[in-house]
């Protein structure tokens, strides 16, 4: 298995298309300001090729120094659970969680599936950086791991996986027929 930066397809797109789009606005601003005795060895044309191998070669640093490299992704740790409305977490921070935003929990089996236990949303964050998580649905299917949870227990938080975005609330709060 590759990087994140292996594994994008179409990578490549990007600063080509930014870089052809740059050098038609660049030809066209210099077709009419130019006069029309520009030769391929003139010096206008020379500046004109260095704008656009820089604009290309800046597009092309800026976008692979943009993407996130997948091991900095920092997966928060559940610290504390509370039966407040329908359940509250205390999750440790990360840098990419954020106000207010959705995100699903997951609960990872012993087989290594991921079962949806959940959609939360951050609530606030506390004085220190730790997170509550507030939970907004509980997935049908994950009951005896929510009874487990209600019930004081701790087993289940090495367990629970948190990752950005949310299914839609239809299709976990109902059990597939």
């Amino acid at each position: 298995m590759g990087s994140y930066k292996q594994n994008v397809r179409g990578g490549w797109l990007g600063p080509w298309a930014f870089a052809i789009t740059a050098a038609g606005v660049v030809g066209w601003a210099a077709q009419a300001l130019l006069p029309a005795t520009v030769t391929l060895s003139s010096g206008p044309l020379a500046i004109i090729v260095v704008v656009v191998l820089g604009l290309y070669i800046g597009t092309v640093l800026h976008f692979h120094y943009a993407q996130p490299a997948t091991d900095s992704l920092i997966r928060p740790r559940v610290l504390l659970f509370k039966k407040e409305q329908i359940g509250l977490f205390v999750i440790s921070p990360a840098d990419w969680l954020m106000y207010r935003a959705a995100y699903t929990l997951f609960v990872t089996e012993s087989d290594g599936f991921e079962r949806v236990l959940g959609i939360g949303e951050v609530l606030i964050f506390q004085d220190d950086k730790n997170v509550q998580l507030l939970i907004r649905e509980r997935a049908a299917g994950a009951d005896e791991i929510w009874k487990s949870l209600d019930a004081g227990s701790k087993d289940h938080f090495g367990q629970i996986v948190l990752k950005p975005g949310a299914p839609k609330i239809e299709w976990i709060a109902h059990e597939a027929s």
